[in-house]
């Protein structure tokens, strides 16, 4: 059986922005701060993974992440890795247009 990818998106506490790298890749971005990623698990199982700091893309959630938002993310599940990083990098730009500081791949 072929697994099913899915995104998630993590809020994250406005302190990430102390992170130049966080700065800078949000030149325009708001004080609303997330992770966008994508994943074969579900979204809790890989949110409590960045929380033990498995697998944790630089961090962020690690130290900032305060819970999911669900309400983000929408309820598409995609076939490949492929797919799903497409839709995450979509997902992350959509985000920053709406004034959102975001970090994603």
């Amino acid at each position: 059986m072929t697994p099913l990818f899915c995104l998630y998106v993590v809020d994250l506490d406005p302190a990430v922005l102390s992170h130049g790298r966080f700065r800078r890749a949000n030149p325009k971005g708001g004080r609303r701060c997330l992770y966008v990623g994508s994943t074969a698990h579900t979204p809790e199982f890989r949110y409590a993974q960045h929380k033990r700091g498995t697998f944790a893309n630089r961090g962020y959630v690690t130290k900032y992440g305060k819970g999911l938002r669900h309400d983000l993310a929408g309820a598409m599940s995609y076939a490949t890795r492929q797919e799903a990083e497409r839709a995450e990098a979509a997902l992350a730009e959509r985000l920053r247009k709406e004034g959102y500081s975001v970090w994603s791949r």
